[in-house]
């Protein structure tokens, strides 16, 4: 129950950020919680399709659909597979604590502990929240984050990749340790 309860508050802060004060966050994340989702669906897996081609696979042990705002929440042994749109093979996966898909945008918000790990470039990422964005590809983290590869270890603050994790830019890099 504490995992439903916090993974409902970590995706109404994002929902609430534009409130302009204290009283009313607290408010639309009271209402949140009393709700109800007008879906659960619980071992599911789902395929995010571009043109006839599977760009992702997600799969999970439960997803709550609100349909009012236009929202699925996903948690329990969240995974994503994303695949090469040239020849179908799995590039990179993504797992994560809990996860919000915006459904109006199709873009994801992970959250917990999230790890990405490229099998093309043996290149690996950790950070508490990142943002998936299906029409671009593109992975985006405002937090810290750690990326691993064959030669080096850097952290920092704010990241971009595309889902390879071939090209990543961190804006606020805090060291970087050779292997």
């Amino acid at each position: 129950m504490k995992s439903i309860k916090l993974l409902s508050i970590l995706s109404l802060i994002l929902l609430s950020l534009s409130c302009s004060n204290e009283t009313e966050k607290r408010l639309v994340v009271e209402e949140k919680l009393s709700e109800e989702p007008d879906q659960t669906a619980y071992d599911f897996s789902t395929d995010f399709i571009d043109s006839n081609r599977v760009k992702a696979r997600l799969s999970a042990g439960r997803a709550r659909i609100f349909t009012s705002h236009k929202e699925t929440l996903i948690d329990t042994n969240v995974h994503i597979d994303f695949f090469s749109k040239y020849n179908g093979d799995r590039i990179s996966y993504l797992d994560c604590d809990s996860a919000m898909i915006d459904d109006s945008t199709k873009i994801m918000y992970a959250y917990g502990e999230v790890f990405v790990y490229s099998d093309s470039t043996k290149t690996s990422l950790k950070t508490i929240f990142l943002e998936w964005n299906d029409s671009t590809g593109k992975l985006y983290s405002p937090e810290f984050v750690t990326i691993e590869n064959e030669i080096e270890i850097i952290e920092g603050f704010g990241f971009e990749s595309d889902q390879k994790l071939d090209n990543y830019k961190i804006y606020k890099v805090n060291g970087v340790k050779k292997k």
